[in-house]
């Protein structure tokens, strides 16, 4: 839109501030309007954009002196005899997503996995006049996540095969971040040590950020710009806490397990440091130990519950950890002498208790509620802040069905007489239920 005010007979400039300007559609309250205006010849940089309040614009109308500073411009402009401005005005209407989603002006589209996750969207709004300009999407929000729940890495953003980098929101926060930022602020976080690792994000950033304290911690990442047809891309790398292991496994479940052990010792105040990889490697083979037991044909046979526990169990123990787990690096002592007792094991310096369970009808709790006291005894006694406790169940006829190994574990917190916490990681050893060994074994006891 061009407006032109001349005058041919003097360089004193008059300018008409009476001059409208009339929008070019139909406006109504729900109408937000911005213009700017710039001088011509442009050489001249472009004013500032100005917000029209809704009491300005009664009938459509714009009073430009409401606007542009006119005595300004004829101080400035006297000497001239001749020049223009051109106005662009920006009409916008906030409208609801999802109805454009339904109408399928808008189309959005996940791929997930545990380490990865892509959001596609396409702007496939298009003019019914072909002479209108182009319609866009702009400042368009997608939560791409929740810092409460998961680990976001990494973000990539595109639109078509262009790299981006758009502004990155974390719930009520006022500070936006770009791309590196987050990634530093992410970086800073998982190095505090004092948390479990899903914790250690949301507080520190509550901790820096004390607005977004209550709140969940969504992360928004906001398009600028989407122009028609154009398909935009946000990658996201999830980082699986397991990966801050210090020792893992070929099996996820085992994994996720460690995991679990080592965020419930934390959370327990147990410290961690150098010795975290020696007892994390232990812990793996022992339920390496047990699941092989449950799932692999042979591995141990009924004949280990009919044994005693020294010649048994422990002597089985004992040598899958030597022999098939191929682990001769971690130091095994049978039964040292730990003051006026013995512990069953020592391996790599941490009390390790093993129990025989002959009880029909007792659960997992019972199990561990049973023997959790001798075992906490023998690893205060060592001076350890933990240690194992392994019970092998020797009733093959059990009613009960055989448990998965993450149903097996439990962390049990016990009282010593001086009111100090010993923390035993307990684990229930299970025999496969086989037919031939169930009725070996029954006629034997009948």
């Amino acid at each position: 839109m061009e407006v032109i005010v001349q005058d041919d007979d003097n360089i004193q400039v008059s300018l008409d501030s009476s001059v409208v300007l009339r929008l070019p559609f139909n406006w109504s309250l729900e109408v937000d309007v911005s213009i700017k205006y710039q001088l011509i010849p442009r050489k001249f940089a472009p004013l500032d954009e100005f917000s029209i309040a809704g009491d300005l614009l009664a009938g459509g109308i714009i009073p430009l002196a409401r606007v542009v500073d006119f005595e300004h411009l004829e101080r400035q402009f006297e000497d001239r005899r001749d020049f223009r401005f051109y106005f662009t005005i920006t009409a916008w209407e906030s409208v609801n997503l999802n109805d454009l989603r339904e109408l399928r002006w808008i189309e959005e589209s996940i791929e997930e996995t545990e380490a990865y996750r892509r959001i596609r969207i396409i702007n496939c709004l298009s003019p019914r006049n072909p002479e209108n300009s182009s319609l866009l999407l702009r400042n368009y929000p997608k939560i791409i996540g929740n810092l409460d729940e998961e680990i976001i890495w990494e973000i990539g953003m595109f639109a078509g095969r262009r790299s981006e980098s758009w502004q990155i929101e974390i719930d009520v926060i006022s500070q936006p971040f770009m791309i590196e930022s987050f990634k530093s602020v992410v970086s800073q976080a998982l190095r505090e040590q004092s948390k479990p690792v899903l914790e250690r994000i949301p507080a520190f950033l509550r901790r820096a950020y004390p607005e977004s304290s209550d709140h969940p911690l969504e992360v928004v990442v906001t398009v600028p710009e989407i122009e028609p047809k154009t398909e935009c891309t946000i990658n996201v790398t999830l980082r699986d806490p397991a990966g801050d292991l210090y020792y893992s496994t070929s099996n996820p479940e085992l994994n996720r397990l460690i995991r679990d052990i080592h965020l419930r010792l934390l959370e327990h105040g147990i410290p961690v440091g150098p010795e975290t990889e020696v007892y994390q490697r232990v812990l793996a083979q022992l339920l390496i130990y047990r699941d092989s037991c449950a799932s692999i044909t042979g591995y141990i046979d009924a004949s280990v519950a009919e044994k005693s526990e020294i010649k048994g169990f422990h002597q089985h123990l004992r040598q899958r950890l030597r022999h098939q787990l191929d682990i001769e690096l971690v130091d095994i002592v049978s039964e040292p002498q730990i003051g006026n007792s013995r512990v069953d094991l020592l391996i790599e310096g941490i009390p390790t208790e093993l129990k025989l369970e002959d009880r029909k009808t007792a659960t997992t709790d019972d199990i561990v509620e049973r023997y959790e006291g001798q075992a906490a005894d023998y690893i205060a006694r060592q001076g350890a802040p933990f240690g194992f406790l392994l019970v092998l169940d020797t009733v093959l006829d059990r009613e009960q069905p055989t448990s998965r190994v993450d149903q097996d574990w439990r962390l049990a917190q016990v009282p010593n007489v001086s009111g100090a916490s010993i923390m035993v990681i307990a684990l229930v050893i299970r025999i496969p239920r086989p037919a031939s060994d169930h009725t070996k074994l029954a006629r034997r006891r009948a």
